[in-house]
């Protein structure tokens, strides 16, 4: 069972799903129902292609400018994308010696024993992704693609020394603030999407 199915319910009833709080504006060309297939991760971070799928669920629905059905056979259109870049690299760097502990003292670090070297400071994620909404249904010739556009999002977030964890541990806990940065920007990404979908009427 798909996700979409097991968060509406809506599979095996063959029902659309739709809070009634806007108008549909594709709805005048005829297409009301939407199919969203889960993007395709393109990079090396797992589970960011479902993240982003919860996303774009949660926008959509939302809005209430689509009824979003469980399967493409019943749909008028499909939503499919792709997550293009989901990554992190070093924002700012800070010294050694100046590192601060949670008692707020620097480290005692003799410049004999280790020279003056840099540690991140904070690191910046990057998230990217592509959309397209097809047809699926269409006469020959014509154009299957009503919109298409990419997006792009970052953030800043705290590396492990300046979160007063340094040590071995490090690198766990960047990726997992590297995570929660991520969660913070597949919506912001989902809802530019969104609107950027429906600003072509």
């Amino acid at each position: 069972m798909t996700g979409l199915a097991l968060a509406l319910g809506l599979d095996g009833l063959g029902c659309g799903y739709t809070f009634q709080t806007s108008r549909n504006s594709y709805a005048d060309d005829g297409y009301e129902k939407v199919y969203i297939q889960q993007p395709i991760n393109l990079t090396t971070q797992p589970g960011v292609g479902g993240l982003v799928y919860n996303s774009i669920l949660k926008a959509l629905l939302g809005r209430g400018r689509w009824k979003v059905v469980g399967n493409e056979s019943s749909a008028d259109l499909i939503l499919i994308g792709s997550v293009n870049a989901a990554s992190f690299s070093v924002a700012n760097l800070q010294q050694i010696k100046n590192l601060q502990t949670g008692l707020g003292r620097s480290f005692s670090v003799g410049t004999a024993n280790i020279p003056d070297q840099s540690v991140a400071q904070s690191y910046s994620a990057v998230l990217s992704c592509s959309f397209t909404l097809k047809k699926i249904k269409r006469k020959e010739g014509e154009n299957p693609i009503l919109w298409s556009n990419s997006f792009s999002k970052g953030k800043q977030f705290p590396s492990a020394n300046q979160l007063d964890v340094p040590g071995t541990t490090s690198p766990l806990i960047n990726q997992s603030e590297f995570e929660r940065a991520l969660g913070d920007l597949a919506p912001m990404i989902a809802l530019d999407a969104e609107e950027s979908m429906f600003s072509r009427f």
